[in-house]
């Protein structure tokens, strides 16, 4: 098992290693040029796009493709992985019209890296410090006789062969799915709850079951807690497959979905929802709702819901659901949820969805030599780290904070705008399933209490270009207009290590004021968390702001009067502020002199 300490010394060989650098070399490739010059193109094409598709930058030389990497990147060494395999089976695929080949991948190769080419046999060389970075993924053969007077050379293994951890035992990850299973066969197929502690497999034993009344017809996913708690969670259950099987039932209604889910996804970051927001949830899923109902009366299966983590909903959201359940959705659909928290209190926040709350207990639904074997217990308890290289410690904690925010259909889309390579990512989730870190590769979270903690400890300074990521896109989203300002979205950017710009600040406050969604804003006042996010400096201007804006458009002519009853701050250094503080003045003074009009008589 790799130790905390072994992760912190591969994260030590990211901080030391320097450029890496790839030089890879056909054997007689002038011959192949003249003979086969399709096959030789299209072997130089695959592999300059490999390279470039994890970051790499190429430049040809007459005997050689070179590039270098920058090893900062996010998943570096799995990446590395990906581009070696693929470069693998690019040759394999054509090894019976080749000659050989020689991939080497080191450091400072500009100096002996030719001599070293020409020199060794054919496959792929890495360099010992690139071994060792690689060594949870390849064994490698070591040095070669050949090389002894290159300067260098024996510090070279050949690969020998790729390694995927091994998939843990399903039975030890999930000890508790049969049981589950059965429980809700009895149950009829009764609207039912799994309630118990995280991570003890409820989600897969509901999954599974589920799996047994559909066959292969998917069903509608709402996870709370991930990307949120309120109303917006709703339209998360409109995944690419779902969208796909329900279009050919709301043909004369997809424009007008589509509308409404890119509305209510602006608002993703707001913890409030107005009367209007609220209206077009509603619309959204009643279209939903209607066009999938359709879909599995085709397909002869009942309609069925997943409402994952029900207790992190938060009270509109329960309000809306059970709206909805008791206008549409009662007499012919299924309902199936999770939450950790406890049971009897759930079925009562939720009353008229649940018919039946199952507590999922690890000490009765197992038997005792499961209890007692702790092998089992580092496969889904909270208690210990699992055993995976640094990089997808790295990358799982990336997904992590993206799905704090984000769909997972979104997660790969994300990624690739940040720059990071799709396929790179696809392999971590695969290692992580094998693992048992995650229990679904199409909603990767990790199965782990406190994971995001955890992971920033393992992984130091090394969290933060990943932090920088998450940040960089969600601001990048707010400027396409993907996500509409409000209070959360900049405690979001805070808690990830940075801060709004002024304007943006300035607009989510006013955003909130300007929706009756002002609440968390008050309360980030009281708390003292305001002036950690927007900055000390800017607190005393945009006080007032927030105060005298409120005042004119939610409150009376006496609160407003005692809102702007003392002197406006000082602005200069920042125009746009400057110029609020202008406007709520001039609508101030503007009332002022109505209500003298109306005193006076004038009309």
């Amino acid at each position: 098992m790799q130790t905390v300490l072994q992760i912190a010394q591969y994260i030590l060989i990211w901080d030391k290693i320097a450029m890496i650098q790839m030089l890879f070399s056909l054997r007689y490739q002038a011959q192949l040029r003249r003979t086969r010059p399709e096959l030789y193109k299209f072997i130089e094409n695959s592999i300059i796009g490999t390279i470039t598709e994890s970051g790499g930058v190429v430049s040809q030389e007459r005997r050689c493709i070179s590039a270098s990497f920058d090893e900062k990147a996010i998943g570096f060494w799995l990446d590395m992985l990906t581009v070696l395999e693929t470069l693998q089976k690019t040759i394999e695929d054509a090894s019976s019209e080749l000659y050989g080949y020689v991939c080497l991948i080191g450091l400072d190769l500009m100096e002996h890296g030719l001599a070293l080419v020409r020199a060794l046999p054919s496959g792929i060389w890495c360099g010992y410090p690139v071994q060792r970075a690689l060594s949870p993924y390849a064994v490698f053969e070591q040095g070669h006789s050949e090389t002894k007077n290159i300067p260098l050379g024996a510090e070279y293994g050949r690969l020998k062969q790729f390694q995927t951890p091994a998939a843990l035992d399903p039975g030890k990850l999930f000890p508790c799915r049969d049981k589950i299973i059965q429980i809700l066969k009895e149950g009829g197929a009764r609207n039912a709850v799994l309630a118990g502690k995280q991570f003890i497999g409820k989600r897969d034993g509901l999954r599974r079951y589920i799996g047994t009344l559909l066959r292969d017809f998917p069903p509608l996913v709402v996870t709370f807690g991930a990307g949120g708690a309120g109303a917006g969670c709703f339209i998360d259950m409109l995944t690419p497959e779902i969208r796909g099987l329900i279009a050919p039932y709301s043909a004369n209604s997809m424009e007008e979905l589509d509308a409404l889910e890119t509305a209510i996804f602006r608002e993703r970051f707001r913890t409030q929802y107005s009367p209007y927001l609220l209206q077009k949830v509603r619309r959204f899923l009643q279209l939903v709702f209607d066009a999938y109902g359709r879909a599995a009366h085709e397909q002869k299966v009942k309609p069925l819901i997943i409402l994952e983590n029900i207790n992190e909903a938060d009270f509109g959201a329960v309000q809306l659901f059970t709206f909805m359940y008791q206008k549409m959705l009662r007499i012919t659909w299924l309902v199936f949820g999770t939450c950790s928290a406890d049971g009897a209190a759930i079925q009562e926040t939720w009353n008229g969805v649940f018919a039946q709350v199952i507590q999922v207990s690890l000490d009765e639904f197992i038997h005792d030599e499961f209890i007692n074997d702790k092998s089992i217990h580092a496969g889904f308890l909270p208690s210990a780290a699992p055993d995976l290289p640094a990089d997808v410690w790295e990358v799982a904690y990336a997904i992590s904070l993206f799905r704090r925010y984000f769909p997972s259909a979104l997660l790969l889309p994300l990624f690739k705008e940040a720059g990071v390579n799709p396929r790179m990512i696809a392999r971590a989730v695969d290692i992580m399933v094998h693992q048992g870190l995650v229990d679904f590769r199409e909603d990767p979270l990790p199965r782990i209490s406190g994971f995001i903690a955890q992971a920033e400890r393992i992984l130091g300074e090394r969290k933060e270009p990943v932090r920088r990521i998450v940040w960089t896109r969600i601001t990048a989203w707010v400027n396409l207009q993907k996500l509409r300002p409000c209070f959360n979205l900049l405690d979001t950017l805070t808690s990830l290590g940075g801060e709004g710009s002024d304007s943006l600040i300035l607009d989510s406050i006013i955003g909130d004021l300007v929706n009756n969604t002002y609440r968390g804003v008050e309360a980030a006042i009281e708390s003292g968390r305001f002036a950690e996010v927007t900055g000390s400096g800017r607190l005393p201007l945009l006080l007032y702001i927030f105060t005298t804006f409120k005042a004119l458009i939610h409150q009376g002519e006496t609160e407003i009067r005692q809102a702007f009853q003392d002197p406006a701050p000082e602005a200069e250094t920042i125009p746009a502020y400057k110029a609020q503080i202008f406007a709520n003045l001039a609508g101030y003074h503007f009332g002022v002199s109505s209500r003298s009009a109306e005193a006076s008589g004038i009309s």
